[in-house]
């Protein structure tokens, strides 16, 4: 016949046992309600009137650097691939920028690392209408509040560029990758800038940016052809036709560079000074 606890046990730690035993079943029991009520959650915000409620939560956010974004409608799961509809982005004065429609894959867990990971961004158009004009702020990388930001593929079809940007009026297509870490920007990027009637163009850039050893700039490898009117020229405000094949391992040092244009400046007197010791 087993012993009881007051014949197996010390005085006193019998006592001491059970109101262990109650307070890890209480425990259990509260971890269970808890992983029960994010579950009901979740799945109440993949419903429709849970991505209304996501919907206003993003619309109200609003970043110390006056950047504000609204959208329209999300269709899908919220915690895989949806699809946002009507899509602002917005700074003090107002609509700057505008998406109708934008498909996105991520994983939202990678959220409680704090990086944001998007493993597909895509649309078939978007419209810039004009320039963004942000406050200044007093906190560093206050519009990035992530440790990491991951896109492993993107797309945009088809990009207006309404003459509020640059003066004239552009179309152009990107796709590519980006990651964005405190050591700097990797990114790979294709992008092309069309010809027409009543569209400056023409440019074709396909890049791959790293972080430059030396800290003070990145690395680019790939080609750059813009001519003396198209989109590369109407935003730099430089009127020059570029045919550049970067190698590996070419340094742009951001040291005196604008920071507007990631030294520019510095690659079109590197075209004319190339342009000069060619001679006539």
């Amino acid at each position: 016949m087993p012993a009881s606890c007051s014949e197996s046990v010390k005085p006193g730690w019998c006592g001491r046992l059970r109101r262990s035993t109650r307070i890890g079943i209480w425990f259990i029991a509260a971890l269970v309600m808890l992983l029960l009520t994010i579950a009901v959650f979740a799945l109440w915000c993949d419903t429709r009137v849970g991505h209304e409620f996501v919907e206003r939560k993003i619309t109200a956010t609003k970043f110390d650097n006056g950047l504000a974004i609204r959208i329209g409608q999300i269709e899908g799961s919220i915690f895989g691939t949806m699809q946002v509809k009507e899509v602002e982005f917005c700074d003090p004065s107002g609509i700057f920028a505008a998406i109708p429609r934008m498909t996105i894959a991520w994983n939202p867990f990678q959220l409680i690392a704090g990086d944001l990971e998007i493993g597909e961004f895509s649309a078939e158009s978007a419209r810039l209408i004009r320039k963004p004009a942000f406050f200044k702020s007093n906190r560093a990388n206050s519009a990035l509040p992530f440790d990491r930001i991951e896109i492993e593929r993107f797309a945009i079809e088809r990009i207006e560029l309404e003459p509020g940007v640059t003066g004239q009026r552009h179309r152009a297509s990107a796709s590519g990758s980006l990651v964005v870490m405190e050591s700097g920007i990797y990114a790979n990027i294709a992008m092309e800038a069309s010809m027409g009637a009543g569209l400056a163009g023409g440019d074709k850039f396909d890049l791959t940016i790293r972080p430059a050893q030396s800290g003070l700039g990145f690395d680019l490898s790939g080609t750059m052809s813009a001519p003396a009117d198209g989109l590369f020229a109407a935003l730099t405000g430089k009127a020059v036709p570029i045919q550049l094949d970067f190698q590996s391992g070419s340094d742009t040092d951001l040291r005196d560079a604008d920071p507007d244009w990631l030294g520019v400046d510095a690659m079109f007197d590197a075209v004319e000074a190339d342009r000069l010791n060619a001679g006539p």
